[in-house]
Parts: C-alpha cells; structure tokens; sequence
C-alpha cells in the first residue's frame, strides 16, 4: 500500500433510524464538529395524507466558541433518487440559522412518505470571508477549517471534506439515515 493509499479495512457505516410515523418530536438526521463546536440537526417531519410536505430543521450548538448556523440556501436542497432522499446543509460559522427559535423548513415536494427508504444529509462549510488568504490575519478570527498559519505566513489547508468518500459515511460531511 502507498502512502496516498487509505486503508479501508474495518470501517464500519453508522447509521440512524428516522422514524416515518412520528411528526410530532425533532429527530436527529445530523452531528458534527467544526472550529471545534460540536453541533447536532434534527428534523421535525410535515406528513399530510401520507406526503412529506416538509422538514422542519433545527441546528443545536452543544459544546465550543463558535455558533454554527444553517445558511438559507439549506432550504431549496432537498433531492430525491429513487428512494433515497439527500439534504444538504449550508453551514457558516456565526451566521445563519440555529437555537430552538430558529428553524429552516426545507420543502420536500410532496413525497410519499412510505417509499422513502433513506436519507443521506452532507453539509457544505463557507469560509469565514471572502477574502484573500493573507487578509485573514487582520480578521478578529483565524478561519481555522481552511487555512493555517506560521507568523505572517498563510497557506490553505487540505481539506478532506473533498475527497470521494470511501463508504457512505466514512467522515464527518455526511450522516446517513435510515427511514424505518
């Protein structure tokens, strides 16, 4: 094996259970961590006459300085393959939506609920700002999630949220959920 070679022996694929029947509690869908917060997203399923109508997601900080939040473009994500649904998240360190008062309600076109055999949910981090590299090290924050430094010097970190996954939950983008 080289050493660009990921050993792939002995990874195992986590998964969690969406309850179909139940509308009225938040289910997990989603848990990660970045800028070292460790956050969760539930999901609060809208099923009319056995349709699902809607998601209505709330993302919960539980430990770390930052507040991740749920960016708008969340809204418009949901796809559907299938009977497989996937879900992404836009997520921006101190910005967005997040806390029990601020939901997203994601639209979900009305799909028959019974068909639904899974869930696939992968977030997609923004960069703190916009700006060049080298501007960053006049930022009030560092954004540590794609770059690092040395002094003055500055350089973008590799980031493995870009690799192809090597199963369908090997690393902290994706969750996958099974709809039972």
């Amino acid at each position: 094996m080289s050493s660009n070679e990921i050993n792939t022996e002995g990874l195992i694929n986590i998964t969690c259970n969406i309850n179909k029947q139940d509308i009225e509690n938040n289910q997990l869908i989603y848990c990660s961590q970045l800028y070292g917060t460790f956050f969760a997203v539930s999901a609060k399923l809208n099923v009319k006459k056995g349709l699902l109508k809607s998601m209505t997601l709330t993302l919960l900080n539980y430990k770390g300085l930052f507040n991740i939040g749920m960016l708008k473009e969340t809204k418009n994500t949901f796809k559907l393959t299938g009977d497989k649904a996937e879900l992404t998240l836009y997520l921006k360190a101190n910005a967005g939506s997040h806390g029990n008062n601020k939901q997203l309600v994601v639209k979900c076109s009305n799909v028959p609920i019974i068909n639904l055999k899974g869930l696939i949910v992968t977030r997609e981090l923004q960069k703190m700002s916009n700006k060049i590299k080298s501007d960053h090290l006049n930022e009030g924050v560092f954004d540590s999630e794609f770059y690092q430094r040395d002094g003055a010097l500055v350089v973008d970190l590799e980031r493995l949220d870009e690799m192809p996954p090597l199963t369908r939950q090997d690393r902290c983008k994706t969750t996958y959920s099974n709809f039972v």
